[in-house]
């Protein structure tokens, strides 16, 4: 079986479709109490973000939360307040270059490269590849230090 199941309302969901999706959600939970998903929220700057927080505040069942485009260490601390486990997902070059400082928030558990929404902008996977390994690297002084942040590469 799977370890996790992630439940995508940024981009598997059409704009026009978001509040259906986040009420299917919530009915899914209320029916399955013992359901337990992780949720990649809208990005910061979608304007469905509060939206997003408040469902994932509102369910036990919501045993963590994906932050897409993860960019800013302000962004991601407003996730964090919710007492959830987040893993931010890096898709961008300003996401690549604060992941120091997004290393340092509490709650971070985790961290995603999107090499597809990368790649897509900057229209080379193994430009993404490359930095994907270097992320790796890059986190390698926290991890002797104690910090409990992994990383994953994903497509």
């Amino acid at each position: 079986g799977a370890d996790s199941v992630i439940v995508d309302l940024e981009d598997a969901v059409a704009m026009d479709r978001k509040d259906e999706a986040r009420d299917a959600l919530a009915a899914f939970l209320a029916d399955d109490p013992e359901a337990r998903v992780i949720v990649r929220i809208n990005a910061a700057d979608s304007g469905e973000l509060d939206a997003d927080l408040a469902l994932c505040e509102g369910h036990a069942g919501i045993a963590g939360i994906m932050s897409p485009k993860a960019e800013s260490r302000g962004a991601l601390e407003r996730v964090a307040r919710l007492g959830k486990p987040v893993w931010p997902l890096l898709e961008t070059p300003a996401g690549v270059l604060a992941l120091e400082s997004l290393t340092r928030v509490a709650g971070v558990e985790q961290f995603a490269f999107g090499a597809l929404d990368f790649e897509h902008g900057h229209h080379s996977i193994a430009g993404a590849v490359a930095v994907a390994e270097e992320l790796d690297l890059a986190l390698q002084p926290r991890r002797t230090v104690g910090a409990d942040v992994e990383f994953a590469f994903g497509r």
